[in-house]
């Protein structure tokens, strides 16, 4: 019955696509707008455009609205890598080198009260070693569909990678191809896995309705399934679907209240877990250069363990932060996630603390620099026997240098460690450090504007 509900509204929502752009650095002119006073009697167009600007605080965060330009975009790189992965000796780990050749398309259209994006990123490598000689394919696709007081959206995201993508993207230096889709709601993992070929496949729809100048309902749902090419991870499906009430406060405060039903199946086993979250919502910007957004709540799991036992039930806390500063030379992101995943194929089940910067410079005229890190402590839900009880903590972080070498290239040098270890009951495991030296040339001709 619950995948009977999620189809349904994933069909329904496909005929109408939208949704509204409620990133956390949105202009502050939106909210200006949305807490505008007006007349009771407005025209459609007028409508619409108030809705577009409506906050979806709980929602998927698609791009959209009027403003959306029309155009066509291409990229291409040339990399070359030193990977201390490539080869694990008695002595330790010695460095195997690679070359990459990859590109990216983004294609934008709207006509109307309807929106449709794409992008698309992929490589092929080749390396002294099995391990580094691997290729990456990632598409997203977005539809949004706006009418008087209605919103609609459909997506979906598709990735093929080599490697766990905890950091991937950003470890390899390759743009991501979400279409917009806010990546921080959608499945993924947080444990360094083996090289091996996986799948991540995800459907997203979503329906938002404004009640008033201020106030909206969300609801929306996601389908997805992880899947590797190595018998000893677990395959997974998820379903998650939810309903949220938004209401901005004033121009620089949101709030928002939620529910959410999610449920992971593990193939091949008797394993399945069931939550049920309500989350708290709450938006603040700081200033034209600060912006707030914070969530918690508490969520019961159901869990049923790989011998067809049921556990009980369990409370315990999820949320999230994020904080944003844009100063006049430096951005950084600051965040913070807790939340049940499906045990990023490692695990049945894992509830995740995660920390994450961000933060990039301008150095002058034509370089820029930039940092990434992130840390997940990834713990078993539960465990049959207990005596199997496992965690995860894994680090990566990254320095990169670019500089424009002319108006439609540029060159850049990165470095990136990955850290991880594991813990059982009385144990604990490190895994080799892995250090990844890049550099490479990134050709971006000018978009081209279709009309």
């Amino acid at each position: 019955m619950r995948t009977l509900t999620f189809i349904s509204l994933l069909l329904a929502a496909s005929f109408l696509q939208a949704q509204i752009d409620t990133r956390i650095d949105a202009p502050a002119s939106s909210a200006s707008a949305a807490t505008t006073p007006g007349t009771d009697k407005t025209s459609d167009s007028e409508n619409t455009k108030a809705s577009q600007q409506m906050p979806s605080l709980a929602g998927l965060q698609a791009e959209g609205g009027s403003e959306t330009t029309d155009e066509f975009s291409l990229a291409g790189q040339v990399v070359g890598f030193a990977d201390s992965r490539a080869r694990q000796t008695a002595q330790g780990s010695q460095f195997g080198y690679a070359s990459q050749v990859g590109g990216q398309v983004k294609f934008r259209h709207t006509w109307g009260q309807a929106s449709f994006l794409t992008q698309y990123a992929g490589g092929v490598s080749t390396g002294d070693t099995a391990n580094l000689g691997q290729n990456y394919q990632e598409v997203g696709v977005t539809q949004l569909y706006w009418h008087g007081r209605w919103h609609f959206m459909a997506g979906g995201h598709f990735t093929y990678l080599p490697e766990s993508n905890f950091g991937f993207n950003v470890f390899r230096s390759i743009p991501d191809a979400n279409a917009s889709l806010n990546s921080a709601g959608l499945p993924g993992q947080t444990v360094f896995t083996q090289p091996t070929t996986q799948m991540h496949e995800t459907a997203v729809s979503e329906v938002d309705y404004q009640l008033g100048r201020l106030s909206s309902l969300t609801m929306y749902g996601i389908f997805s399934r992880q899947s590797f090419d190595n018998r000893n991870l677990l395959n997974t499906n998820q379903i998650d679907l939810t309903v949220a009430y938004n209401h901005a406060l004033n121009r620089r405060d949101a709030m928002a209240v939620s529910y959410s039903f999610s449920e992971f199946d593990f193939d091949n086993t008797q394993a399945q877990l069931l939550t049920h979250s309500i989350q708290f919502f709450f938006q603040h910007r700081l200033g034209p250069r600060f912006g707030l957004k914070l969530s918690a709540g508490p969520q019961i799991r159901d869990f049923q363990n790989i011998a067809g036992e049921r556990t009980g039930l369990r409370v315990a806390m999820a949320g999230s932060a994020d904080l944003d500063v844009q100063l006049k030379k430096t951005h950084i992101d600051l965040g913070y996630l807790r939340q049940t995943t499906s045990g990023s194929g490692v695990l049945v089940g894992a509830l995740v603390d995660q920390f994450s910067i961000s933060a990039d410079r301008r150095l002058g005229r034509a370089l820029h620099g930039a940092l990434s890190m992130a840390y997940a402590h990834t713990s078993g839900i539960e465990s049959f026997p207990a005596a199997l009880q496992q965690s995860y903590n894994a680090l990566y972080a990254i320095v990169k240098l670019d500089r424009n070498l002319g108006r439609n290239m540029d060159g850049f040098i990165s470095y990136g460690v990955q850290v991880q270890g594991s813990q059982t009951v009385g144990a604990s495991v490190a895994y080799p450090t892995r250090h990844l030296l890049t550099i490479g040339l990134v050709f971006h001709p000018q978009p081209v504007r279709l009309h």
